[in-house]
């Protein structure tokens, strides 16, 4: 499903399968799901796409039938891949794969930038991540320091 403004993704690229075989059995689920993934995250992907120039990779299952990340997205309350209480849950994060880039690159380059990040709507990192970088836009206003806050798994 096309995202209005967004060039170069998919709806279904920010939510897991199940979310549309649900679709299928019942139209409104489409206000649900739209309502589960904050409309900054979608921008934020275009920007770091327009900025590398190459493929990023959220959740696959919709180019490759033995798609790998179902999960990279917004994520069911009750899935069990990350932690209890990730933001993945309250659709304010997404896991990228940069196409010929290693994680830890994207990771230096989105530091040492932040201020271009920032602008369209970057809060967070994880940082130390071996293969996807971890990005969200959920707020941080309540923390004493500012700028980027940096996770470490």
């Amino acid at each position: 499903m096309k995202i209005p403004n967004i060039k170069n993704f998919i709806y279904e690229e920010f939510f897991p399968k199940e979310y549309f075989e649900e679709l299928k059995k019942n139209p409104n689920y489409y206000i649900w799901m739209m309502n589960s993934l904050d409309q900054r995250i979608p921008p934020l992907a275009q920007f770091i796409r327009d900025r590398y120039n190459r493929s990023v990779t959220i959740n696959d299952w919709f180019f490759n039938q033995d798609g790998e990340y179902n999960y990279s997205g917004v994520r069911p309350l009750d899935c069990k891949d990350g932690a209890k209480l990730s933001r993945h849950k309250l659709g304010l994060c997404i896991d990228i794969k940069v196409q010929g880039m290693a994680a830890p690159e994207v990771q230096e380059d989105i530091i040492n930038n932040y201020d271009i990040f920032k602008e369209v709507g970057l809060t967070t990192i994880e940082i130390n991540t071996p293969t996807w970088t971890h990005l969200s836009v959920e707020n941080t206003s309540w923390r004493k320091e500012e700028g980027l806050w940096l996770i470490k798994p």
